[in-house]
């Protein structure tokens, strides 16, 4: 009589890299790479090509996860389309669509599943995509080009989309410009269409260079890495509407370090109770207590990244394990959180080529 089989523990883990020498990295990867993710003991399998393009840094899945979606992070910006095989992970491409603007940094399927949202760092612009019901993307049928400026010389001299969010209350899209100190609330219609929305604009202090944004479980509150002043602020919603107010603002560094630093990805626990930061230059991972009552952030402990410049973090489903991808030494860190103590224990490690997303998807 045969033995029954365990069923298995592990999860597809999808990492998006630099495949090319850029002013601020030297990418040596070949494009899309996978692995499994072992949930139990939160070690990484071994890391394979899944599909060979341009600096593919950041990825995203949509809804059925039946496709995934990579930006080219060049002057000359696209989003790449591929179907995503489900039972080996396997990706096959889809063609490619002009995305609008330089540098595109961040992407999104809408929920609706009709549009991918693009964030264009070096323009500023944020494009809207249609999909074909084979996961292709269409020619770009909106965009919107903010303008303005920040204080700093070189990181704020223009406009820097860095991100776009869905406000699961409102429904509207939130783009994080770390150019213009904003995070700003747009309208999708039902032809693709984005509207700024009036009001729903909310400006940061100045040189803060928002970079990256993560709702609370009830979407009362938004957290707002501030990339050039190494932060998080603390976003309360105005009596359930699409407003926000800044209710606080926190270091994500010691209060010893007096060195440069760059804070990037924010993680939140799914109990809401951690928020995580991750610090390159410091090179670190910053783990803060949230209280439940107001949203409120106590640092915890600013725990070391085992590898140099932590560029993304992903949380294991299980909310188990924290992974850091360092993307100029180190590959991927595994550490174990512990939510009672609130801290992190570094548990793993793999050798990664310029790792700089981190995406869990389903078998």
């Amino acid at each position: 009589m045969s033995t029954p089989t365990a069923p298995s523990t592990a999860v597809p883990l999808l990492i998006g890299t630099y495949t090319e020498t850029l002013p601020h990295v030297r990418g040596t990867a070949e494009g899309i790479l996978g692995a499994d993710f072992d949930q139990a003991d939160g070690t990484l399998g071994p890391v394979r090509l899944l599909a060979t393009t341009r600096n593919p840094s950041w990825l995203t899945v949509d809804p059925s996860e039946s496709f995934v979606y990579a930006v080219d992070e060049t002057q000359h910006g696209s989003a790449a389309a591929f179907a995503r095989d489900a039972g080996t992970g396997a990706l096959t491409a889809l063609g490619q669509r002009p995305s609008g603007g330089a540098d595109p940094c961040h992407l999104l399927v809408h929920p609706g599943g009709r549009f991918v949202v693009v964030a264009n760092y070096g323009t500023g612009t944020v494009t809207v995509l249609p999909r074909d019901p084979d996961g292709s993307l269409g020619e770009a049928v909106s965009q919107v080009q903010p303008t303005g400026s920040g204080p700093h010389p070189e990181r704020q001299e223009g406009p820097h989309a860095h991100m776009v969010a869905l406000d699961p209350a409102s429904g509207l899209l939130l783009v994080a410009d770390l150019g213009r100190d904003t995070v700003s609330g747009y309208a999708l219609d039902a032809g693709g269409q984005l509207t700024p929305v009036p009001g729903a604009t909310v400006e940061l202090p100045p040189g803060t260079g928002p970079r990256h944004l993560a709702f609370s479980p009830d979407a009362d509150r938004l957290y707002v890495v501030g990339e050039l002043a190494n932060t998080v602020t603390v976003l309360t919603r105005s009596e359930g509407g699409a407003a926000f107010r800044i209710t606080g603002s926190h270091s994500t560094l010691p209060a010893e370090h007096l060195g440069h630093s760059q804070a990037a990805a924010i993680q939140l626990s799914a109990s809401g109770r951690l928020l995580f930061v991750s610090n390159r230059g410091h090179d670190s991972v910053a783990v803060f207590r949230v209280d439940p009552a107001d949203g409120s952030l106590t640092l915890s402990v600013v725990e070391p990244a085992r590898g140099r410049g932590p560029r993304d973090l992903g949380l294991s489903p299980n909310g188990r394990y924290l992974l850091t991808a360092c993307q100029d030494e180190g590959g991927v860190q595994v550490f174990a959180v512990d939510e009672e103590a609130a801290v992190l224990t570094h548990c793993h490690q793999a050798a990664v080529p310029t790792p700089v997303c981190l995406v869990f998807a389903a078998g």
